[in-house]
């Protein structure tokens, strides 16, 4: 601070302050598109932010944002990641009246996975092949 003031009473110098300006940066972790009018920035005196819920993307679960929110007196650029999980779902295959103990199985499988995918992943080579006398 630099003054050319002369000093001839006593004074009072007042300090002004302001705060500083940190940016927020948004992710949507690969997925869906980012909200219009979110936030680009923040001071240490804003209140606190919050995402909001990205819209629903077909086959994935919106799990919540990392961080979950900017904190009233935080510092610091942040960065918001949506976070995402991929949807399960079970194929029943199915054989009524199947010779033997067992003519249901199920395996899961998750949004566009291959059927073959699962049963892998499930130690099968492919669909069960049940049997039926007389079939």
């Amino acid at each position: 601070m630099k003054s050319t003031t002369l000093v001839r009473n006593d004074m009072t110098i007042i300090a002004r302050w302001e705060a500083i300006h940190y940016k927020i940066e948004w992710d949507m972790g690969g997925h869906g598109v980012l909200p219009s009018g979110l936030p680009t920035e923040y001071t240490i005196e804003s209140p606190r932010i919050t995402p909001p819920n990205p819209a629903l993307i077909p086959g994935w679960t919106f799990t919540g944002w990392n961080p979950e929110y900017i904190e009233t007196g935080s510092t610091n650029d942040r960065k918001f990641v949506a976070t995402w999980e991929r949807k399960k779902y079970t194929i029943t295959f199915s054989a009524p009246d199947a010779t033997g103990a067992e003519n249901s199985w199920e395996y899961d499988i998750k949004w566009e996975q291959e059927i073959s995918e699962a049963l892998e992943a499930a130690g099968d080579d492919g669909f069960p092949e049940p049997e039926r006398t007389g079939y």
